[in-house]
């Protein structure tokens, strides 16, 4: 029984897979936003997911809908960051024209008492 509790209680990680998470993204598609990269730690309690955006208002939209997945519900998103693509020169040494997007971060960690 102290085993099974220990499995249960996600002090040992995710014993279920991340496959949940990954369909969440996969069903909230909002044209004009994409992902980069996530990481998700542990039992899924700590998160962050990049992504890129021509619309900075898209994100917002973003965050409502992937409330509404059942896997990201009880966790809350704890730092947002968006900022222009960082520049690099060229092979001239010259500075190269900047994308005409915005790159986002999303923090999510789980909420204590849930």
């Amino acid at each position: 029984e102290a085993v099974l509790d220990v499995l249960q209680g996600g002090s040992l990680g995710n014993t279920q897979g991340y496959s949940s998470y990954l369909r969440a993204f996969a069903r909230q598609i909002v044209n004009g936003l994409w992902l980069t990269d996530f990481s998700i730690r542990g039992a899924g309690k700590d998160m962050v997911i990049g992504g890129r955006t021509m619309r900075p208002e898209l994100v917002p939209a973003y965050i409502q809908r992937l409330n509404q997945e059942t896997v990201i519900q009880g966790g809350s998103f704890t730092a947002l960051e968006m900022q222009p693509p960082k520049a690099t020169p060229g092979p001239d040494g010259k500075p190269v024209q900047l994308p005409n997007y915005l790159e986002f971060r999303l923090g999510v960690a789980a909420e204590s008492g849930k």
